[in-house]
């Protein structure tokens, strides 16, 4: 009998139902199980040097296998191979997964009309979804994420107890009948569900100017007309500081910015970042980026945005922080303390406030300009011998830790 730990971003990224189908393929018997250290274990009762080889090379997309420590124990192994109960820890250095975006499987179901989750803004599976922002304790399961206050349907449990689904073990999945939903306030009004999504695009189509609750906070929604952005820079207090685009697709960007194939790739990345590009026109999106040649835009990563679009006839929009001068963004009701049309709020809780990530490309090589959603809280090897907290603040305020070799940064 072996046990292995393996340690990196292994938890809310589809490994236990692809540690069971691997088990299963190769007839070993035993468990795997998520433990309250990040890390999962995994018991077999053979074939360990096959298994771990195929382990690190099939692994899922957005699982990250640092290490796998191989120990043999004695004991029987149960019949056949479980995923059982998490539990245990081990007391590594280990993290839950960064939001993803909305990956194309998904995508093509938000959709179809007949799918279910047809324009439902929180579809997600195993490959895509919230997982930091909604995580506030590991192990990486769903009654340790704010999805809590959402069981399962009849529906979702189906997927979710399905070995041969998608869905198999996804702790971020939910539907209509059972999952978050948005609702729109405008003035004493509210809109509830996909009528007040298309509500708020329709508004900010005619000018109007929007919060936006995502998956790690609030952004500030509006088109990119010069008098309604400075309209947005005096409620922000923001005179020149450029705000971020989003664009409908790649093809809209390419039509006003020079894009060369890594910042593609980047931006299309499961990370989705904000990435400063060459305006085409130096002259365009003037009040967006006063006086700058360069602009910052992302694509749409979460069902909402892609929502959002399906009824807008804008191809780009501002979509920038909702946040004072020095202050973080909101992630609750402290947004109607802004001068703001309309609120487009969803009643999911943000465990953890996710700004967007900023990359640019300086030669061939990639800077990261604010590491936050994508990035955070994946880490990086510093071999030293030492434990270490550094704290501090030059023009955003974050942390580091190092701990086992690891250093993990939090979001700015």
């Amino acid at each position: 009998m072996y046990r292995l730990t393996v340690k990196g971003i292994v938890q809310g990224v589809g490994f236990r139902p692809f540690v069971y189908r691997l088990a299963r393929a190769m007839g070993l018997k035993g468990y795997v199980k998520n433990t309250g250290d990040g890390t999962v274990e995994i018991l077999i009762d053979g074939d360990v040097e096959e298994f771990v080889e195929r382990l690190k090379r099939e692994k899922p997309p957005i699982a990250v296998v640092e290490s796998v420590r191989v120990e043999e124990v004695k004991g029987e192994p149960p019949e056949g191979f479980v995923i059982e109960k998490s539990g245990g820890s081990r007391k590594e250095l280990s993290l839950p997964p960064p939001d993803v975006a909305t990956c194309n499987a998904c995508l093509k179901e938000l959709f179809d009309p007949k799918d279910r989750r047809y324009l439902y803004p929180f579809i997600s599976c195993t490959d895509c979804g919230p997982r930091f922002s909604i995580a506030f304790r590991l192990p990486y399961d769903r009654e340790n994420t704010t999805l809590v206050e959402f069981p399962f349907c009849d529906d979702c449990g189906k997927e979710y107890w399905n070995v041969d689904d998608r869905r198999y073990y996804a702790q971020s999945i939910a539907c209509k009948r059972c999952g978050p939903d948005y609702e729109l306030v405008l003035g004493n009004r509210i809109i509830k569900g996909l009528d007040g999504i298309i509500k708020a695009a329709k508004l900010i189509d005619s000018g109007e100017i929007v919060a936006v609750k995502g998956l790690g906070g609030y952004h500030i929604a509006c088109v990119t007309d010069d008098e309604v952005v400075w309209k947005l820079r005096k409620i922000l207090n923001r005179p020149q500081q450029p705000f971020a685009l989003m664009a409908r697709n790649i093809e809209a960007v390419k039509k006003v910015a020079k894009v060369n194939k890594e910042e593609e790739r980047e931006m299309l990345s499961y990370i989705r970042p904000i990435a400063v590009l060459k305006k085409k026109s130096s002259s365009s999106f003037f009040a967006v980026a006063p006086k700058l040649d360069t602009i910052g835009i992302m694509l749409p990563y979460a069902p909402v945005h892609y929502v959002l679009f399906r009824f807008l006839k804008a191809d780009f929009i501002v979509l920038t922080s909702a946040n004072m001068p020095g202050e973080p963004m909101f992630i609750d009701d402290g947004v109607f303390s802004l001068p703001v049309d309309a609120v487009l709020r969803h009643n999911l809780k943000i465990a953890n406030r996710v700004d967007d990530s900023v990359i640019k490309f300086v030669g061939n090589r990639r800077m990261i300009i604010r590491r936050s959603r994508g990035f955070v809280p994946k880490t990086f090897s510093l071999e030293v011998g030492l434990n270490a907290i550094a704290l501090g603040a030059e023009l955003y305020n974050s942390i580091a830790m190092l701990k086992d070799g690891k250093v993990v940064l939090s979001q700015y």
